[in-house]
């Protein structure tokens, strides 16, 4: 078992922006106040096979996308799961197995930006859907 926690207050203490905009007191873009981090892992021999399996959790608390925090650019928090199980002959450098990332299809933005007359802008990632696959590696 591994994890982690982070608090990050981060904010403006002085920025003024053309003598008319005070952004002083206001969030970092992209700065998160909490974000945590868990992960399990399980090795296992079973017989003439080497398995392995893992499975984390990781959260990030709700950002704003633009300085000063205009409504329109608060991203909300979110907590996304992923898994792996692989497998590999004993004494070997081949690995092989499956992993599904963002497990329960939690939806997710990455961002928000105004874009003149034509409204938002809004950003996602890969990520932000579930994706299920199979691999195979060696190590050479």
């Amino acid at each position: 078992m591994s994890g982690s926690l982070s608090y990050t207050d981060a904010y403006f203490t002085n920025y003024v922006y053309n003598t008319t905009t005070n952004y002083t007191g206001t969030n970092l873009t992209n700065a998160p106040r909490y974000s945590a981090f868990i992960s399990a892992n399980y090795n296992h021999d079973i017989g003439p096979m080497s398995m392995s399996a893992n499975l984390d959790y990781s959260y990030r608390s709700r950002i704003w996308t633009v300085t000063g925090q205009p409504a329109y650019s608060e991203v909300n928090g979110y907590g996304l799961v992923n898994g792996r199980i692989s497998f590999s002959p004993q004494q070997s450098k081949f690995q092989f197995g499956v992993y599904a990332r963002n497990l329960f299809n939690t939806y997710f933005s990455t961002g928000w930006q105004e874009y003149g007359s034509l409204g938002l802008l809004h950003y996602i990632s890969l990520d932000a859907y579930r994706t299920v696959g199979v691999f195979a590696r060696y190590a050479y």
